[in-house]
């Protein structure tokens, strides 16, 4: 393994970009295209003062064995993944194997295609606890905060740009603006 676990220690979230198929119809660079989006969401919430950190399997070329290794090393409360349509399966079972390893880490799903069909990853059984839809940076920071509380005092119904369910049914939170200046973010 080529990632120094013991950067993973001791931080509020991770985001890992999983193992998924490689597309033969389109070029090797295509297969491994950074993940811009969780990588914006880490920095922002990185600047709001999270311990973040963020892992592509693809560029370390492991698949499932290699990153279940790494999971069972790591103590991440809360793990972010996304993706495209593409690596829905993929994705899904990536984060079964992350609820096999640890029961109670929280798994969040986002990018456009949760955003566009949520109901396709998050279901009576799902390995998902919330999607995040739209812009994730000003939800996903307000959701890590919330996440900090007590279970008890937790109340995740007024976080904009969540969908996540609730006494078995899905419960869309409202949508977020969009961040009109995306310097405001970084």
């Amino acid at each position: 393994m080529h990632y120094e676990e013991t950067l993973l220690k001791n931080i509020d979230m991770l985001f890992l970009q999983g193992p998924h198929k490689i597309w033969k119809l389109i070029t090797s660079g295509d297969n491994f295209l950074p993940p811009l989006g969780q990588l914006s969401v880490a920095a922002f919430l990185r600047e709001k003062g999270f311990s973040v950190k963020a892992i592509d399997c693809c560029v370390y070329q492991w698949g499932f064995k290699t990153t279940e290794a790494l999971l069972r090393k790591i103590d991440a409360p809360v793990i972010g993944i996304s993706g495209p349509i593409t690596w829905g399966e993929e994705n899904l079972r990536l984060c079964r194997l992350i609820k096999s390893i640890n029961p109670d880490c929280i798994t969040i799903y986002g990018g456009p295609f949760v955003t566009l069909v949520p109901d396709r990853v998050i279901f009576p059984g799902s390995p998902i606890d919330f999607v995040v839809y739209g812009e994730g940076e000003i939800t996903m920071f307000e959701l890590l905060k919330e996440l900090k509380k007590p279970k008890t005092q937790q109340d995740f119904s007024q976080i904009r740009g969540l969908v996540y369910l609730k006494n078995g049914h899905l419960f869309y939170t409202q949508p977020r603006s969009l961040i009109e200046d995306r310097k405001s973010v970084v």
